[in-house]
């Protein structure tokens, strides 16, 4: 591989690597409600690395950004919400989803029974953050 191509290749793969970086300056600023809320770059790396590896796999370029964002948003907020007060899931969810793109909604590559979760009225507070993450205006 020549380096003109890998050159190639890290452009194409810079959507998911911006993604990352809104999603980890959005938990980094859940220190202004508290500072227990803080996280460290290395812990985010974590997370992140480990959504690129279990991300499904795609023939096309666009449907494995796809799916390294869908499964990228949905491990930030998973980790993140493990640390979080249940009274403060919901701002993080209103977050996540405002620092997403119109076209950025993970609900069609979100597996139907997760989805069908959502309407259970019954549902935890997370899962229900998280259907309004999956939401698309």
């Amino acid at each position: 591989m020549t380096a003109a191509e890998i050159e190639e290749t890290r452009i194409r793969y810079s959507p998911a690597a911006k993604r990352g970086a809104i999603l980890f300056f959005v938990i980094a600023s859940l220190s202004a409600i508290t500072n227990m809320y803080e996280y460290s770059l290395a812990s985010f790396l974590v997370v992140f690395n480990g959504s690129l590896h279990n991300s499904r796999r795609d023939a096309s370029i666009e449907g494995r950004l796809r799916n390294i964002i869908d499964t990228l948003t949905y491990d930030v907020y998973a980790y993140t919400c493990l640390g979080l007060f249940e009274r403060h899931k919901l701002m993080l969810s209103f977050q996540v989803r405002a620092s997403s793109s119109p076209f950025t909604c993970g609900a069609a590559s979100y597996p139907q029974q997760k989805r069908d979760s959502c309407k259970d009225h019954r549902a935890s507070v997370q899962t229900y953050t998280w259907c309004i993450i999956l939401v698309c205006y």
